[in-house]
């Protein structure tokens, strides 16, 4: 038996998601190689994202930041699968977790917890939320240096 939680965390990406993973796929098959089908993912991800509308700068930065980190998962695990489930559990962790998107407020699925975000909107108290946020860019650069070292240490 599936609870509702696990049955909204499932449905909650299909939007994009789908679209995003055969762009992906088709960009790594074409033989462009990988120094090259990072970036092109990223920027793919980035634009793909702003299709949505109305999305400022730093949400702009933060989600080529995100499609940097998606595209180093998938080239160090060998598909999308880690980029996939990745982009999976943030935004169900995001929506339906801990109800950050939108902010403030909930989805139509809910969420279980409400945690609004408030304060100065560089930081996430806007109803962008974390999407547009200093903190979002700084984690997401750790996370690209941390994946990306570790993708180079093991060519080594």
């Amino acid at each position: 038996m599936t609870t509702p939680f696990f049955t909204k965390l499932a449905t909650s990406g299909r939007r994009l998601a789908g679209p995003a993973a055969m762009l992906a796929r088709r960009i790594l098959a074409c033989g462009i190689g990988t120094r090259a089908a990072v970036p092109v993912t990223a920027v793919s991800f980035a634009a793909l994202h702003g299709v949505a509308g109305g999305i400022g700068t730093m949400a702009l930065v933060n989600m080529l930041l995100g499609g940097l980190l998606f595209g180093l998962l998938a080239v160090r695990g060998g598909g999308i699968a880690s980029a996939f489930g990745a982009h999976l559990t943030w935004n169900g962790v995001e929506q339906l977790g801990v109800g950050l998107d939108p902010n403030p407020g909930t989805g139509a699925f809910g969420a279980l917890l409400d945690l609004d975000l408030s304060g100065a909107a560089a930081w996430g108290g806007s109803a962008a939320g974390l999407n547009a946020s200093r903190a979002m860019a700084f984690a997401l650069a750790a996370a690209v240096t941390f994946v990306g070292l570790r993708r180079w240490a093991v060519r080594r």
